[in-house]
């Protein structure tokens, strides 16, 4: 369980949730209608589901655009919305 320290609404369809378990931080994102419904507040305590995705590299390598050398990245994500390899 965790408690929400800071929550900011852009006025995009998502909330932005900084929550705290002991001494760490997590960044979450939920919609806007969803932090309605919920109730959710500075100060309330709520549960954390870590979502998490791993990938092998022969998987990898054989995704479309992916090289032989193995020298340049063959999978990409999204951080912040900026394009990282």
């Amino acid at each position: 369980a965790g408690t929400i320290d800071e929550l900011v609404e852009d006025g995009g369809p998502h909330t932005e949730l900084i929550l705290r378990v002991g001494a760490t931080r997590f960044l979450s994102r939920v919609t806007r209608e969803s932090a309605h419904r919920l109730g959710l507040a500075v100060g309330r305590h709520v549960y954390l589901l870590v979502k998490s995705v791993s990938f092998d590299r022969e998987t990898l390598s054989a995704a479309p655009g992916a090289t032989d050398a193995g020298s340049e990245p063959v999978a990409r994500m999204r951080i912040d919305g900026t394009e990282r390899e």
